[in-house]
């Protein structure tokens, strides 16, 4: 049975290899709303203009940003996640924002799952960190989510399950 919340935005963030997608596709189809994946619709536009996905301008993400607000705003029921959404929605209202952490080995062996063994964390962190500089002037997260949550070790339908006991919590 799928748990309906009206006029709620959830806000998944956090780094790389962390389970944002996965939670987030698990959570707005037992909440029945609709999803933002931030790094898709990065990518789409990258494909779209012909950019290397790791060297897409600040305008692009500019222009994604927006578009993430503006749905946002407009949205009364909504799942998204990406990785400066503590950056990106900090002015938006209504928002239960969720940042999900995970342990450096775990990450690298979902980055290794993922992509092989070509790509290492330590570049993804050091790549999230030279975007956000970029981007929004600030080399750290925003330390003061609603609720954070510690993916290692944990099933992605037992975190997307705690996530919704702390939303039934929150209305009840």
């Amino acid at each position: 049975m799928a748990l309906r919340v009206p006029k709620i935005v959830l806000a998944l963030y956090g780094p790389s290899c962390v389970g944002k997608s996965t939670v987030a596709s698990i959570l707005a189809k037992q909440l029945q709303l609709p999803v933002r994946h931030c790094s898709e619709a990065l990518r789409d536009r990258a494909t779209h203009f012909e950019y290397d996905f790791s060297k897409v301008p600040q305008r692009v993400h500019d222009e994604v940003d927006e578009e993430t607000r503006a749905i946002v705003a407009t949205t009364e029921g909504l799942v998204v996640e990406g990785r400066f959404l503590d950056k990106v929605l900090a002015a938006a209202n209504n928002i239960c924002s969720v940042k999900l952490t995970c342990n450096d080995a775990e990450r690298a062996a979902r980055l290794a799952a993922r992509f092989g063994s070509t790509r290492r964390i330590e570049s993804e962190d050091q790549a999230d960190r030279d975007t956000r500089l970029l981007l929004y002037g600030d080399g750290g997260a925003d330390d003061s989510p609603a609720m954070t949550i510690a993916t290692d070790a944990v099933a992605p339908e037992e975190v997307a399950a705690r996530i919704l006991a702390w939303i039934s919590e929150g209305l009840s």
